[in-house]
């Protein structure tokens, strides 16, 4: 089957739009994961929509207006990342050494006329329970905050935040389950040991001007 045109919006006014074929030689791709590994970083997985992505490329972030450049392009199978020298239309790749993307970004080729476009259809939820989180062990604090920043480059819908009225470390996400899941990771894959207040879900209240 024909793959259908790929869609783009102008970042700003939501309003311009753009068709771009499969088969145009516009390089075109959206990230749709990031893992951070101890040893490389983030490691930042492709979808290439269009166009021929290679090694050593420097990519304009259009998202976020932002040149990045690849040190490394793996060919994902599996569990095994293999280095190749490029990757095109239709494929999913790994990209090692960028810095400044995460999920939903879109990504172009440096010289191309659509920066100031991105990919349309990726909406990432807000964040509606909270709950507070500190390490059990107060010398952990520096690892918490490293930790927490990783999991939040993985995960866009995750949030941290340090309570202007508490001075409280908050994490924000999407379900009880979602912030649990958060919890477990930081003790399995971070080694750090957490105390979690209650989940709950934040909003405030006002008086109206109609009671008075």
């Amino acid at each position: 089957l024909d793959r259908p045109d790929i869609r783009l919006v102008d970042r700003d006014s939501k309003k311009k739009i753009q068709l771009l074929t499969p088969k145009s030689s516009e390089l075109c791709g959206m990230c749709f994961k990031v893992v951070y590994d101890p040893q490389r970083g983030p490691l930042v997985y492709v979808r290439v929509y269009s166009g021929e992505l290679t090694a050593k490329q420097t990519l304009m972030n259009s998202t976020r207006q932002q040149r990045e450049r690849v040190n490394q392009l793996l060919k994902v199978s599996a569990d095994d990342l293999d280095m190749i020298a490029s990757s095109g239309a239709g494929t999913v790749c790994c990209l090692v050494g960028l810095k400044h993307t995460v999920t939903g970004d879109t990504l172009l080729a440096t010289n191309s006329f659509l920066t100031s476009y991105v990919m349309d259809g990726l909406t990432i939820p807000p964040p509606v329970f909270s709950l507070s989180i500190e390490p059990e062990k107060s010398s952990q604090q520096k690892e918490l905050e490293k930790a927490l920043s990783i999991l939040c480059i993985e995960d866009p819908s995750l949030q941290v935040e340090v309570s202007s009225e508490s001075g409280q470390t908050l994490l924000r996400g999407i379900g009880e389950l979602h912030l649990e899941i958060v919890c477990e990771k930081l003790r399995r894959q971070h080694g750090i040991e957490v105390t979690c207040g209650r989940s709950y879900v934040a909003f405030r209240e006002s008086i109206d001007s109609n009671a008075l």
